[in-house]
């Protein structure tokens, strides 16, 4: 009986060994013989408790680091010659912003597979060979900002189709991108808002998890420089079937323009007087300007950031088109 007891603790004591945390005030690998060498400099070391950075000229593979299940922040930046994140398939949790940005080789994020909670900002950017994202991903949550941007390469969002609850979202300047499938099950009205720009093959967007966002007007969207289908936040409301206020197209004399637009707003209209209107999404009515001009200026400073629709009537009749306050 004793000796099964002095076993016993000698297998907690072991098991709590293997699953120490270390480096509270983080590490930089800026070498291949640092990831090397990790287990020999800190054995036992499972959990990170600071940042690491990932960095080196010369670095081709992360397996040193495969003991690792947590880490506090993680930055995996500037590899020339790094194809994968193999190496950390043992990592579920990332405290904080998890960056991935600038490794000019990196083809996918094979690798991350267990990863399934980012308590801060997920960013993958810049990573010109990048042309997938991780199959079988387990990513459930990130907290904050899910971003990824200007990946010259990459085709498709498949690996994210876990992925439940995202802070927002940033998809801009993926050139091949071109569809959004992926992101579906995400909560929509969850995001404190959406901006899908210069994706000039993107054209597929009325994925589950955009349609919610739009229909429950939750934050505001910024879409536009994308190919036609997503070409703009009117045609993503189309093709999700969300109907709100009726838009009469006319072509002839009622123009506004820059659109979006940070601080005003100009209207050209053939139609002298008229009446302006602005209205939120609800319909509700948030100012009206008389129009006695071909041009009339209007200050949109004050007001919050989203989608709104601009209503001209005139003799000729009523017309409304959609505005975005950036």
């Amino acid at each position: 009986m004793k000796k099964v007891i002095v076993l016993f603790f000698a297998l907690f004591a072991m098991n709590n060994a293997n699953t120490q945390g270390c480096l509270p005030s983080g590490i930089t690998f800026n070498s291949q013989i640092e990831i090397d060498n990790f287990q020999a400099n800190f054995p036992g070391c499972t959990v990170i408790e600071g940042s690491a950075s990932i960095g080196g000229a010369d670095i081709v593979n992360l397996q040193g680091l495969n003991v690792l299940t947590k880490v506090a922040a993680l930055s995996i930046g500037s590899n020339a010659q790094l194809t994968n994140l193999g190496g950390l398939e043992s990592i579920d949790t990332v405290g904080n912003s998890l960056i991935i940005s600038g490794n000019s080789s990196l083809e996918s994020l094979g690798g991350l597979e267990s990863l399934s909670y980012v308590g801060g900002d997920l960013k993958i950017g810049s990573n010109p060979s990048l042309t997938s994202i991780l199959a079988g991903g387990q990513l459930g949550r990130v907290a904050v900002e899910l971003m990824i941007a200007n990946n010259e390469q990459l085709t498709s969002l498949s690996g994210f189709e876990s992925l439940q609850s995202v802070g927002a979202l940033t998809i801009m300047g993926n050139q091949q991108l071109a569809s959004l499938s992926g992101i579906d099950n995400a909560d929509g009205p969850a995001m404190a808002w959406v901006t899908i720009m210069s994706n000039p093959n993107l054209s597929t967007c009325d994925v589950q998890s955009i349609c919610d966002f739009l229909s429950s007007q939750a934050g505001p969207a910024q879409i536009w420089g994308n190919a036609s289908g997503c070409n703009d936040q009117e045609e993503v409301e189309e093709a999700c079937g969300i109907i709100g206020i009726e838009e009469i197209s006319h072509t002839n004399g009622f123009c506004i323009y820059p659109n979006p637009s940070r601080s005003q707003i100009i209207i050209e209209t053939s139609a002298i007087p008229g009446l302006i209107s602005i209205l939120d999404l609800s319909g509700r009515l948030i100012m009206n300007r008389q129009v006695s001009a071909p041009e009339t200026v209007i200050d949109v400073s004050s007001l919050p950031r989203g989608l709104y629709f601009v209503r001209m009537q005139d003799d000729t009749g009523v017309r409304v088109k959609k505005m975005v306050k950036d």
